[in-house]
């Protein structure tokens, strides 16, 4: 199984660098280095996020060396561990790279694009596809007025409403 954790920010699929965590009770957000297992409480960071992050207004944020630890890094381990992360990834094949999606001759030489929930659908318009409809304004016109509903004489109802006569009448 692949431990690779990337950033939980949208849109970010960088890798993650550092973990937040929040002291409710204290209002205090703690940033450390990448936790060793995920934690639905906790957030993973990459290095442009964790450097960017701010606390809510009023909390305090404590980041790891501001807590006085000492964290030497081992450059050769780092080093070792990304080049096993790089070698254990797989291509899935659903994107190509160099175009951004995958894509395939299909029967009459036209491209299909595969997707799992599309059945293979080709990227031409097909057949059975309803024509898009195009209004155009013409002239100055203005919309035409909603039609009124004459009223009715005596009580009515209208779902949760009712018109009550008056009482002089």
């Amino acid at each position: 199984m692949n431990t690779f954790r990337r950033c939980c920010r949208p849109g970010c699929g960088r890798p993650a660098v550092a973990t937040l965590s929040y002291a409710y009770s204290e209002s205090t957000a703690y940033l450390g280095p990448l936790a060793p297992t995920s934690n639905p409480h906790m957030w993973d960071l990459c290095e442009k996020h964790a450097e960017s992050i701010r606390p809510p207004v009023g909390w305090t944020l404590l980041k790891y060396e501001d807590l006085g630890f000492d964290y030497e890094e081992d450059d050769d381990l780092t080093a070792l561990a990304e080049a096993v992360r790089e070698a254990g990834r797989t291509q899935t094949g659903l994107v190509k790279h160099s175009e951004g999606r995958h894509r395939k001759p299909g029967p009459e030489g036209e491209d299909i694009f595969h997707h799992p929930s599309k059945h293979n659908l080709t990227l031409r318009a097909p057949e059975n596809t309803p024509p898009t409809v195009v209004r155009e304004k013409t002239g100055n016109q203005a919309p035409p007025a909603p039609k009124r509903r004459q009223a009715t004489k005596g009580p009515t109802r209208r779902g949760h409403l009712r018109v009550v006569p008056d009482v002089e009448e």
